[in-house]
This record gives C-alpha cells, sequence and structure tokens, in this order.
C-alpha cells in the first residue's frame, strides 16, 4: 500500500506542482471574473454528470474484489465503462441543445455559448479516458496510471500555455487543450482496455452496478450543493471579483485532496476491500492503521499549505488574490474532514447500503443552505469556508454513525485529533502573528512547521509507530543507497 501510495503520490505532485508553476499565467492572463467563468463551466459539467452519471463507478471497487472469477470482473469493469459512455453522452446531447440557456443563465454571458459546446465534447470524451483508468488502479499499476495521467499533463499544460499567451483564447483556450488531451491519449487507452475485457455476459455486472449507485445519484447531487453552492450564493451577493478569490481559495482544498487523498485511497481502497470479508482481527490493522496513517498524512500537508500559502501567493499571483490566503486553512480543514468521511464510508459500501451515504449528505445539504444564507451575506467569502468546515463536520459525524452501525470499525480517533490540534495551534499561531515581508513570513512557516512535526511525534504516534516509522525510514535510506551504489546489498 505505501508503495503505490507513495507512486500515486509523486504522480498527483507532479501535476499540482505544474499548477503552481502555471498560477501565475493564470492569474496574469485570467482576471477574477475570467477565473469564475471557467469554475462555472465546471460546476455546469458537473450538475449534468449529477443528473445523468453519478454513482456509475461506484461499485467497481465493491464488485470487482467481491469475485476471483476473472469472467465477472472483466464484466464488472466494462458494464462501468458501457454506463458512463452512454449516459455523458446523453449529457452532452443536452448540453448542446440547452447551450444558449446555460450561457445566459449560468454563465452570465451570452456570448459564452461556444465555451458550453467545449465543455460538452469534453464530458462525452471523458468516460474513455476515466474508465480504463479505473481499471489500472483496481489492477494496482501505480506506475501505468501515474504515466497517463502526467501524459494528460502535459498535453493540457503545453497547449493551455501555447492558447493563452500565445493566441490569448482565455477560457476558451483551456477548453480546447482538455479535449486535445482526450483525443490524443483515448485511443491507446481503449485498445488495451478492450483487450483485457473482451465480450463477457454483462446483464447481472449492470444490474449490480446500477443498484449499487443509484442512491448515489442523489449523494452526488447533495456532495455538488456542499462543494459549489457556496459560489453562487456569493455571486448573488458580491459579485464576480469576490467569488474568483474565493475560487482561488478553494483550489487549495482540491490540492489537499489530490496531494493526500486522492493518491492514499487509491492504494488503500484495493486493500480495504481485499479484506472486507476477512475476520475482524485479520483487517484490524490494516483498517485502522491506515486510517491513522491517513490522518497524519492529510493534517501534516494541509498545515504545510496553510502555513506557506500566504507567502506562495505573494510571490506567484498579483495582489488582487493575496486575500485569499486567510481562507484557506478553514477550507483546507473541511477537506480533512472530507477524507475522514471517506475512509468511514467504507462501512457503508461493503455493507451495500448506499442510501445510507444520501442520508448523511442531505443532512449536511440542509445545514449548509442554512448557513449560507446565514453567514454569507454579512461575512462574505469568510461565511462561506465556515459553513463549509461546519457541513462537512455535521456529514462525518452521520456518516460515521450508519457505518458503525452497519459494520463496525474501530477507527484511532484519539490520535487522529491530536494530530489535528497540533496542525490548528501551528497555523493559528502564524496567522495570529501575522508576519510581514515574503522572508519573514517564510521563516515563520518553516519554525511553526518544525514545531507542528514534533508535536505529532510526540501526541499522535505511541512509541510502536515511531519505531516502525525509523525501520521504514532506516530501510528507504538503505534501498536508495544500494541504488545508487554506495552500500552493499
Amino acid at each position: 500500500m505505501g508503495r503505490d501510495a507513495l507512486v500515486y503520490a509523486l504522480g498527483f505532485i507532479a501535476q499540482r506542482a505544474a499548477g503552481f508553476l502555471m498560477l501565475p499565467i493564470y492569474t496574469r492572463y485570467l482576471d477574477p471574473a475570467a477565473y469564475a467563468t471557467l469554475h462555472l463551466v465546471q460546476m455546469t459539467l458537473d450538475v449534468t454528470s449529477i443528473l445523468l452519471a453519478s454513482g456509475v463507478t461506484a461499485g467497481v471497487y465493491r464488485y470487482y474484489f467481491k469475485t476471483e472469477d476473472p469472467t465477472r470482473r472483466r464484466a464488472v469493469i466494462l458494464s462501468a465503462w458501457a454506463l458512463m459512455t452512454l449516459f455523458n453522452g446523453l449529457g452532452a446531447l443536452l448540453l448542446v441543445a440547452f447551450a444558449p440557456q446555460i450561457a445566459v443563465t449560468v454563465l452570465k454571458d451570452p456570448q459564452a455559448t461556444e465555451l458550453v459546446y467545449w465543455g460538452a465534447a469534453n464530458f462525452a470524451l471523458d468516460p474513455s479516458l476515466v474508465v480504463p483508468a479505473l481499471l489500472l488502479q483496481v489492477q494496482r499499476r501505480a506506475v501505468a496510471y501515474t504515466g497517463v495521467s502526467l501524459a494528460r499533463l502535459t498535453l493540457q499544460l503545453g497547449f493551455n500555455v501555447l492558447f493563452l499567451v500565445g493566441y490569448g483564447e482565455g477560457v476558451r483556450g483551456i477548453l480546447w487543450s482538455t479535449c486535445i488531451a482526450y483525443v490524443a491519449l483515448n485511443p491507446g487507452l481503449l485498445w488495451g482496455f478492450f483487450r483485457f475485457t473482451g465480450r463477457p455476459p454483462l446483464r447481472a455486472a449492470l444490474k449490480d452496478l446500477v443498484l449499487f449507485g443509484l442512491p448515489y445519484r442523489l449523494t452526488e447531487g447533495g456532495a455538488f450543493i456542499l462543494t459549489y453552492a457556496d459560489r453562487f450564493f456569493l455571486l448573488g451577493a458580491h459579485g464576480l471579483f469576490v467569488t474568483g478569490v474565493y475560487s482561488l481559495a478553494y483550489q487549495f482544498g482540491f490540492v489537499l485532496g489530490y496531494l493526500g487523498a486522492v493518491p492514499f485511497f487509491m492504494a488503500w481502497n484495493p486493500l480495504r476491500f481485499k479484506l472486507a470479508d476477512h475476520p475482524p482481527e485479520a483487517r484490524a490493522e490494516a483498517f485502522g492503521g491506515g486510517f491513522l496513517l491517513l490522518s497524519v498524512v492529510m493534517v501534516t500537508l494541509g498545515t504545510g499549505i496553510s502555513l506557506f500559502v500566504e507567502p506562495t501567493l505573494g510571490l506567484m499571483s498579483n495582489a488582487d488574490y493575496h486575500g485569499a490566503a486567510p481562507l484557506v486553512p478553514v477550507i483546507l480543514l473541511a477537506y480533512v474532514f472530507q477524507a475522514w468521511t471517506q475512509a468511514v464510508e467504507f462501512g457503508i459500501q461493503v455493507a451495500e447500503r448506499t442510501r445510507y451515504a444520501t442520508y448523511g449528505t442531505w443532512i449536511a445539504v440542509v445545514i449548509i443552505l442554512a448557513l449560507y444564507a446565514l453567514l454569507i451575506p454579512p461575512l462574505g467569502p469568510w461565511g462561506a469556508a465556515l459553513a463549509t468546515a461546519v457541513a462537512f463536520l455535521a456529514r462525518l459525524v452521520a456518516y460515521a454513525v450508519f457505518a458503525h452501525r452497519l459494520y463496525p470499525v474501530d477507527y484511532p480517533w484519539g490520535p487522529a485529533l491530536r494530530t489535528l490540534a497540533s496542525g490548528a495551534l501551528a497555523v493559528a499561531g502564524y496567522f495570529a502573528w501575522a508576519p510581514q515581508g515574503f522572508w519573514l513570513q517564510l521563516g515563520a512557516a518553516t519554525a511553526l512547521t518544525v514545531a507542528y512535526g514534533l508535536g505529532v511525534w510526540g501526541l499522535a504516534l505511541d512509541r510502536a509507530r515511531r519505531v516502525a516509522l525509523r525501520r521504514m525510514a532506516a530501510r528507504g535510506v538503505a534501498a536508495a543507497q544500494v541504488r545508487l551504489g554506495l552500500g552493499a546489498p
């Protein structure tokens, strides 16, 4: 699990690093209004996915690992591709048909119809990359998956620079770049995908995936509200400029997810589902130990991002975006809660009672909508960030209660919460200090990062785990020395 998570993480780190290097280009060639428009286009695609294709791939892990029969496994993955292709194709047709209305009512620009057309094209092409990549995950081919991701990244960023800087195409150029990447990569991925799947009977697998994923339509609809509805409240109360600044701050929540939660779960989920039907004592360390490691990874990354975001934005963006920095820690707190929610949701998925995920999500939706209405008009982006953190916590509590009833797992909440407290103290200390100037900000962030690390080492990890980490580090150094010819095998 550690090896695969590291490979996935390195790929996502490369993607996020490239995104940060592109940040000066985006913030100089897209003003806050254009930046908000780009996110509104993406939200339109997300809504379409929720209404039509949501939940199609939700059961792949469960049903792929539920059987040892190769034919049934091939049927599961091919059924996921067939369903997603069908629903995304239908969604693309609807986007094209209603593009003028979407441009006026959602994007607030009658001239933006073409952006919806290009978004629809990308939406139709998406399954032929996403599902073959999912196959690589369940097969635990982390290197191949990361290679595909980096190839897509290289194509997109190269054409982004060309269209934004060279031709000044703005949001249109970014959508073109995504489409070119799909067209370049999809044929090769599909060739390998169909070579693996062949033509197995699909009826049983189609039925399983549809029934498993059906409640996730409502779940994903609620998740969309939790993630994106604050932009609409901000847009109505404070305009495009404030919405664009908040959207940039929210991007760091996505960064935390992509660097921490996504690679971790890509490595952890195959192991968890493989052990799901084993006796409790056989799976205890894989579940409890994995949860603690997830907590340390997420809180450590979140603390680091929060401490260094102010000097980073000061260096890489213009002054219009600097107000995003203080919002970032609150948003990152919400995404730590989200990672914990994904961890405990495993019990709901193994029990195949996915409607409980819908219940938990919509409890949080009711809370967040009330908080948006109450907090965003007077507090603006601060109200949106606070509402997000509170609602994500409410969803975590609901999921934990439901999952424990369906499939009990004893997660080490005490060490996880102590880790979170250490990070919160470090970040609160930085913003209470409020250092001015790039070098002072950098020095303060570095000192508090060290203090956080010492706190986690002493408070969150017991002696056995500290010893295990030292041994892992020693083995890693020894292996690196051997590969470099510096030590004996």
